[in-house]
């Protein structure tokens, strides 16, 4: 009985990895806006989208891309000290269709919270082939 199951287990085909399952998908990151919050965060954004395992930074509007779009341009607000980021994004295909619209807050020097939010958007909400 044991040289069956250990044979079993020989035979048996290794699963596939992560990457091989589903493809990366493609996002750009874009922003009508151009002062330092808006950059600052749209910058942040396409870092993390770069190093992650399942998003794939694009350009030119490729088909089946997800596009992360600031609706507005990010707020600062001063507290104390401290600068807060509010912000609102869209995440549209190519073709215009609205995914979803997101919004939060964080503190300037943790932006990393920010751009973790956009990013777990962008996973959920991003066309996989």
């Amino acid at each position: 009985m044991r040289r069956f199951l250990l044979t079993l287990v020989l035979l048996m085909p290794l699963p596939a990895t992560a990457a091989e399952e589903s493809p990366r998908a493609l996002v750009e990151v874009g922003a009508a806006f151009e002062d330092a919050p808006t950059m600052r965060l749209k910058a942040a954004i396409a870092e993390a989208v770069k190093t992650s395992e399942s998003l794939e930074l694009s350009t030119g509007q490729k088909p089946g891309t997800l596009v992360i779009a600031f609706s507005n341009p990010v707020e600062e607000r001063a507290h104390m000290g401290r600068a807060e980021y509010l912000y609102r994004v869209e995440l549209r295909g190519v073709n215009g269709r609205l995914y979803e619209r997101g919004f939060g807050n964080c503190w300037s020097d943790e932006i990393a919270r920010c751009v973790s939010h956009v990013v777990r958007l962008a996973n959920r909400f991003a066309p996989r082939e």
